[in-house]
């Protein structure tokens, strides 16, 4: 959704994962990092200072150079109430550029409709940094029948430093003023506004300014407006859908506006892909190129100092071998491997690297740390190699945007080798194989931090990558008991064998076993491991292998005399296959790319056995992806083939109700059952025994009749 956009303004290069998640209505507007909220109350006359766990704020009016805004006395009848669960009253933001300054004013009136809501909305948390940030809480003022009440009180209001990306590990240093108000019931209006003074100064201004236009929930009045020194000149980027800017000039200001009444709620899609916002935004900023950003981050990447001896000693043993290729994947394991990740997101740091020889004795490092000391290890060992500045959270919409430094938030490293270019990420852990073969993730463009280098390049994908996953199932069944032997062999190559290798890494393959019996289990029933879970990598060619091995007592379904059913599922493509949350769809749906899998299940049928049933195949293909279901008897053993391959990355909204209808067919396609009929002997003993068993209960259920009767 990329509503941090306009509140987040990029904390850091602190290796950003995957940051578009929605967030509640009401949190989103109330709770992103560095606050976004609103205003109305009370509020004293001469600025006071407050302390709350260790840190400052200021409780003061509002500053002269803002343009205040009312709140109506009655929502606009244009907009039923209907199911909303928000009213958004107001949503104000502005912005003081002048002079070297920033200066944030929020201004947000907000109402619970239901009274489920009023937890929420009796809680208002504003995120600042207090390094290079001053908090100003300007009112809290609570509507009701009409009537406004002062809730600012300096009792209500408590700071604390509480990392709220420390799960991440990363330490940013930011600190949470926390404002909780007594008595909010449903359709009472909550106002709150302050400001934010400041902004870090590695960033050197070279900041912009984005406006989001729509929610989930209605926003009645949406203002946004920047002042600029007088003689600025201005670049802006305006999404379809965001209202018209105006441009007015005065004495002391450039003047910038953008405002909307009666912004409707949207439905949240969700599986956006990286570059895509729902809601409608405008950035504005004074006018810059992408040259001056290159400029900006080559002072923050200087010469490196002198490395640790033991680290010279590496590179020493590293430099002996012959092929470049191997020296640069031995020094890319170890600094994936050898340093962990973490972040210390403070001041400077939030941007510009540590030095290669600090973050390799301290063996910890966020994006930008570990991406400096890979470049400059590579560097070292004749292998061109600059960092470059990317976004998690944008991908390839950077190119469209304002030129900023705040634009990335993430840092990899740019490699050239054998006439290609090759993108890699410090962060990674457990990849093997040739890096010619590794997916860059889904940025579109970055910022290589290189001399010459003045614009944004290209990250293309290699034609050598890949995400493959191959599944072959045997099920053997025992001719005189019910049991079913099942082998499993599954083979991870690429992208795939990364994430498998990660996971047995973490989880232990013990445990892993463990977690794979209890699923066939429940898809079979009783189920016991005939041999321990087995692993082999070949690191080299970057393929992991996995053995399974089960013996199923009673995996059979359907009580038919003379016949055996199974069930069997593709459940290596069915999380590849999953349908969206919204059945009728505007936006574009992220998937998995490139992606190949398949599945293949073979019955190897007793003596006498017979498959019932006819082969069968489906093809089905879109823009997107291409996908085949094939059954079959070859001998023996009756076949199950399913296949998955996707051809892109994106959906576009008017490919939908094909790829949608393709989604739903090929769920269906998933699971099948193969009937087998028993041999003549096999299903005349079988009709014997259910006829003696059926008899002996008769007799059984007589006898108890007539002992209950005496």
């Amino acid at each position: 959704m990329g509503v941090c956009r306009e509140v987040a303004q990029s904390t850091g290069f602190g290796c950003a994962r995957e940051r578009r998640v929605l967030l509640r209505p009401f949190m989103w507007l109330a709770m992103v990092l560095l606050g976004c909220c609103g205003a109305s109350a009370s509020f004293a006359l001469q600025p006071e200072v407050y302390e709350s766990g260790g840190y400052q704020y200021t409780i003061a009016p509002p500053p002269a150079w803002i343009a205040r805004h009312d709140i109506p006395a009655r929502w606009d009848a244009a907009q039923p109430l209907g199911e909303m669960r928000w009213r958004n009253w107001l949503f104000d933001m502005q912005i003081d550029h002048r002079h070297g300054a920033r200066v944030r004013y929020y201004d947000r009136a907000y109402e619970p409709v239901s009274g489920e809501l009023v937890q929420e909305a009796g809680k208002y948390q504003i995120w600042f940094s207090p390094d290079h940030q001053k908090l100003t809480i300007h009112r809290v003022e609570v509507r009701r029948d009409g009537v406004w009440s002062n809730r600012l009180s300096p009792k209500a209001v408590t700071l604390a430093r509480r990392e709220s990306d420390f799960e991440h590990d990363m330490a940013n240093g930011m600190v949470s003023a926390l404002i909780v108000l007594d008595d909010v019931r449903a359709g009472d209006i909550v106002r709150v506004s302050y400001t934010i003074e400041g902004d870090n100064p590695v960033l050197a201004g070279l900041v912009g300014e984005d406006f989001v236009y729509a929610w989930v929930d209605p926003i009645l009045d949406r203002y946004a407006r920047v002042l600029f020194d007088p003689k600025a000149k201005l670049i802006e980027h305006r999404d379809a859908g965001a209202p018209k800017s105006t441009q007015r000039s005065s004495g002391d200001a450039l003047e910038w506006t953008a405002d909307e009444h009666m912004v409707a709620g949207f439905i949240d899609e969700g599986s956006y892909p990286p570059w895509y916002d729902a809601a409608p935004a405008t950035s504005v900023s004074e006018s810059r190129t992408w040259a001056d950003v290159a400029a900006w981050a080559r002072a923050l990447y200087p010469a490196p100092k002198a490395l640790p001896a033991d680290l010279e000693e590496r590179i020493e043993t590293w430099k002996k071998l012959s092929d470049p290729m191997q020296r640069l994947i031995a020094a890319l394991k170890a600094v994936q491997e050898e340093v962990r990740y973490f972040g210390v997101e403070m001041g400077q740091s939030t941007h510009k690297p540590a030095e290669p020889a600090e973050t390799w004795g301290r063996r910890y490092g966020d994006c930008k740390d570990k991406a400096r000391l890979l470049a400059t290890v590579l560097t070292r060992l004749d292998i061109e190699a600059h960092p470059a500045l990317v976004s998690y959270e944008r991908g390839k919409a950077v190119a469209d945007l304002p030129p900023a430094a705040s634009l990335f938030d993430h840092v990899i490293v740019m490699a050239r080798l054998q006439d290609a270019t090759i993108w890699l990420d410090a962060t990674l852990t457990q990849q093997r194989g040739s890096p010619l073969g590794r997916a860059p993730g889904n940025f579109g463009v970055a910022l290589p931090v290189a001399n010459g280098v003045h614009d944004l390049v290209k990250v293309t994908m290699p034609e050598a990558a890949i995400d493959r996953l191959k599944v072959v199932e045997h099920l053997l069944p025992n001719a005189s008991e019910k049991g079913v032997a099942l082998e499993i062999d599954s083979e991870y190559a690429g992208a795939a064998a990364d994430r498998m290798r990660r996971r047995i890494k973490v989880t232990g393959s013990e445990k892993l076993g463990r977690e794979f019996l209890e699923y066939y289990r429940r898809r079979y029933g009783n189920v016991e491991a005939t041999s321990a879970f087995a692993v082999s990598d070949d690191e080299s060619g970057n393929l992991l292998k996995v053995n399974e091995r089960y013996l199923l007592k009673d995996p059979w379904v359907g009580p038919a005399v003379g016949k055996r059913s199974l069930d069997l599922y593709a459940d290596a493509l069915s999380s590849s296959l999953t349908l969206p949350k919204t059945a009728t769809r505007t936006a574009p749906l992220r998937i998995e790319y490139p992606l190949e899998m398949e599945q293949k299940s073979y019955v190897n049928l007793p003596e006498g056995w017979r498959w019932i049933g006819e082969p069968a195949q489906r093809k089905l293909e879109n823009e997107a992806i291409d996908y085949e279901a094939k059954m079959e008897q070859s001998g023996r053993v009756v076949s199950v083939t399913q296949r998955l391959r996707t051809r892109r990355d994106v959906v576009e909204p008017g490919e939908y109700p094909k790829h949608f209808a393709l989604l739903r067919e090929a769920n269906d396609l998933l699971g099948r059952r193969v009937a087998l009929a028993l041999p003549e002997k096999a299903s005349e003993r079988e009709r014997d025994q259910r006829l003696e068993s059926l008899m002996r209960n008769i007799l059984d259920d007589g006898q108890e009749r007539k002992q209950r009767g005496n």
